[in-house]
């Protein structure tokens, strides 16, 4: 939730990046749900709070989410036979703040 929405001030619309509309775009192409939204509805939330925390910025955490979860789509069926999805996003999330940590410093 953006934080102007749990205050109630007026304030911009969180920023999306292009990864969210190919993701969405995707998801929307498929006639049901696959392991990929699947993931995505389910782990969603819990991966971008965990980049939240590690980076103290909303925007910054999702542009980082919306790689995760390109890079699960680019996986396609690999992705589906994971036994464990969720542990596969959050070392994808982890790898990918870890490089922008790198270039950044």
């Amino acid at each position: 939730m953006h934080p102007t929405a749990q205050t109630g001030l007026q304030g911009p619309a969180p920023r999306r990046c292009a990864a969210y509309d190919v993701c969405m775009e995707i998801a929307t192409q498929q006639p049901a749900e696959t392991c990929v939204t699947r993931a995505w509805r389910v782990h969603q939330a819990e991966i971008e709070g965990y980049l939240r925390h590690r980076l103290g910025d909303g925007e910054l955490a999702a542009d980082l989410l919306q790689t995760v979860f390109l890079k699960a789509l680019h996986e396609g069926r690999r992705f589906c036979e994971l036994r464990e999805p969720r542990a596969w996003l959050f070392a994808v999330a982890r790898n990918a703040l870890a490089d922008h940590l790198r270039v950044r410093h």
